[in-house]
């Protein structure tokens, strides 16, 4: 149990990384509720999230809220012989079966897979003592397959991305309301009984309607253990985009915690005004790295914010699920130009370095459908979340954010909560932006206090504050903010997609610098990122496993070393390349400017990196900034340096010219060493 008397709310913990976040930034701290409005009531200036206003609680169709709330639940499926079991346990643990949707879509061979509402009706034939098929399979009608061959998938981004379509086209028939609740999740599930009554429950407690719950679930073998740890994601790693990374955790919560805009796809319950503004990107295929912060930032610029569930309700079966070949092999087939392009469309979107290079096409697909919300910038997420992304590290300052946030306020759109955005066939956004929005144009922005009194418009990242201490945003990066995220499997020798930066589809001696930097900082910090998950007889939350089903795009087997514990991580490794970072708050209202300025520099020039250094070896850091020049010589040494060699290079020929002769024999050696050196 959580000793109330010293974390009343629960607890939350940091982690064990004392380099990069120091003393105050490692170990369990207290959560508290109130920090994330500014303070308690009575506090001046306190300032809460959105609730619904009178009138907002009827989404389209005339459906309101309560009782009459619709679940559509998403379940993405490849070759899963557990998908049958998911629905079975869905709908006979449910408190209120017949207000479920499921849309599922369906990856398989046919001739050799199993699908997945026939199997589900024959379970529940089974539990029903029927033999003979002679009755209706419960609730089939509220269950829509979407069948794909196997052959033809593209990894489980994309078939999100084909479920966010189908959910779009049935709000269009009038069969989804943007005030039902939407659960996207992967296809191997187990659940608590009335699962579905108390995520509704637990997300009316962040009194947030944009709030989006979201975690790396619990494994299924902690089925209906009380007071259990609870998965929090608030830390990344760069790959070949973001990757979500080293798993906290909460203990004892009383409600779900802001975090730092940290996604995990496994999870993700929300009002379905936010998957209907915010859609998984179709057009990423084979991506597995990424997608998830790529759609948190989208998220949060929309407007909404992450949470950590408080407790558990639904959970993965991770041992079933991950021995299982088949349900990873579409990796056996990816397209490597597909797999390129995906990962510079959203490198893009959120400024990561590697994405597209032409300032329109930049412009366009950040205003595009699958791009940036206009109700907050990237530059405040980058502030909020302390990733910088523009510079490919995990801190932009070295303080951790796993801690108390305070909510980072924002305009509401004119039209309302409900409001989905519309966009053309080529889509392109066919709303003209109003004054509230960071896409209105720079030379026409208003007053919105003035204009909205109501709303106060989003605060200056620099007043924003961060467990009690206000951040100094005008710190630079410091030097040795490389890494800091340690990892504790990687596959050194693993075959690699050329990405933008190889040479010849040759893994570049950068990238692998960059990889082992990774394994050095893991055994220096000796933080261990994976443990088990238990529960806590007293005290603060140990760090425990990520839960998500991680299997690496570019590996088809487990990486099991340096992990004790058994559990298991995966992580692939494509370098990527810096820009630089633009800032911009005008008149109360986030600059256009932030969500549009290009990447500065050019992806095709190699970019100074940190050489990697033994730190069980020495404590003392590179201090120099090293670089991999695109060209070699004398000419990129100190000039000292090129003196002398000028001097060695004089005295070697006369000394030769000397001992030998000005013969034939003596001017080819002369010549010989002059091409030499």
């Amino acid at each position: 149990m959580t000793d109330r008397k010293k974390y009343p709310h629960g607890s939350i913990f940091l982690g064990r990384d004392e380099r990069t976040y120091g003393k105050e930034g490692t170990g369990s701290i207290a959560y508290d509720p109130d920090f994330e409005c500014g303070g308690p009531e009575g506090t001046p200036n306190r300032k809460c999230p959105y609730t619904l206003e009178e009138g907002e609680e009827m989404g389209k169709g005339g459906k309101f809220g309560g009782d009459d709330r619709l679940l559509h639940v998403g379940l993405a499926s490849h070759r899963d012989p557990l998908c049958p079991k998911t629905l079975f346990f869905m709908f006979t643990k449910a408190s209120k079966p017949h207000l479920i949707r499921v849309r599922i879509v369906q990856q398989n061979d046919p001739e050799l897979d199993v699908d997945c509402l026939e199997k589900y009706c024959e379970l529940m034939a089974e539990r029903d003592g029927v033999k003979d098929g002679s009755t209706d399979c419960p609730y089939k009608d509220q269950i829509y397959v979407h069948r794909i061959h196997a052959k033809d998938a593209k990894g489980p981004t994309y078939a999100r991305g084909l479920l966010s379509i189908d959910i779009a086209s049935d709000y269009e028939k009038g069969l989804v309301s943007e005030q039902d609740f939407c659960l996207s999740m992967d296809s191997h599930m187990n659940f608590e009984e009335h699962f579905d009554t108390s995520m509704i429950e637990m997300w009316e407690m962040a009194q947030n309607e944009y709030a989006v719950l979201s975690t790396y679930v619990d494994s299924d073998e902690h089925l209906g253990k009380a007071n259990r740890e609870v998965p929090h994601l608030c830390m990344v790693m760069f790959t070949s985009s973001v990757r979500t990374h080293a798993t906290k955790a909460c203990t004892g919560l009383t409600k779900p915690k802001l975090t730092n805009g940290v996604y995990g796809a496994g999870l993700s319950f929300s009002k379905c005004h936010a998957e209907l503004k915010v859609p998984v990107d179709v057009h990423t295929p084979w991506v597995f790295d990424g997608e998830e912060f790529n759609r948190a930032a989208r998220y949060w610029t929309y407007g909404y914010d992450i949470y950590t569930p408080h407790k558990v309700f639904i959970l993965h079966n991770y041992h079933e699920s991950q021995s299982n070949p088949k349900t990873t092999s579409w990796m056996r087939t990816i397209d490597r130009k597909e797999f390129s392009e995906a990962n510079k469309r959203i490198n893009t979107i959120i400024d990561v370095p590697g994405g597209y290079k032409e300032s329109d096409k930049i412009d366009s697909l950040k205003k595009s459908k699958y791009g940036l919300g206009d109700r907050r910038t990237l530059d405040q997420l980058i502030q909020f979340s302390g990733i910088d992304l523009r510079n490919r590290k995990p801190t932009i300052d070295g303080k951790n954010r796993c801690g108390n946030l305070q909510w980072v306020d924002f305009i509401e759109h004119p039209k309302g909560v409900n409001y989905i955005p519309k966009f053309d066939e080529h889509e392109n956004p066919l709303d003209t932006p109003d004054p509230t929005s960071v896409w209105y144009e720079a030379d026409q922005i208003i007053d919105v206090e003035k204009r909205f009194p109501e709303r106060q418009a989003a605060p200056n990242p620099e007043q924003m504050a961060i467990d009690g201490e206000n951040v100094d945003q005008t710190e630079l990066p410091k030097e040795g903010d490389i890494g800091g995220v340690p990892t504790n499997a990687v596959n050194m020798d693993q075959t690699e997609l050329p990405v933008e930066g190889d040479v010849g589809g040759v893994t570049t001696i950068i990238e692998k610098m960059d990889r082992i930097d990774n394994v050095i900082d893991g055994i220096a910090n000796e933080e261990q990122d994976i443990v088990d998950s238990g529960e806590v007889d007293d005290g603060p939350a140990q760090e425990i496993t990520p839960t998500e089903d991680v299997t690496d795009p570019l590996q088809n087997e487990f990486e099991e070393d340096n992990d004790p514990d058994g559990e298991h991580v995966y992580k692939d490794d494509d370098l990527l390349f810096a820009i630089q970072n633009n800032n911009g708050i005008r008149g109360g209202v986030p600059d256009v400017l932030s969500n549009l300025l290009p990447p500065v520099a050019d992806v095709d020039e190699p970019i100074p990196q940190k050489l990697p250094l033994l730190r069980s070896l020495t404590d003392e850091l590179i201090k120099s900034t090293s670089s991999y020049p695109d060209e070699h010589g004398v000419k990129h040494l100190p000039v000292l340096l090129q003196l002398t060699v000028v001097m060695l290079v004089i005295g070697l020929v006369v000394s030769i010219a000397s001992s030998r002769g000005t013969g034939r024999g003596g001017k080819r050696s002369i010549k010989k060493t002059l091409c030499l050196i």
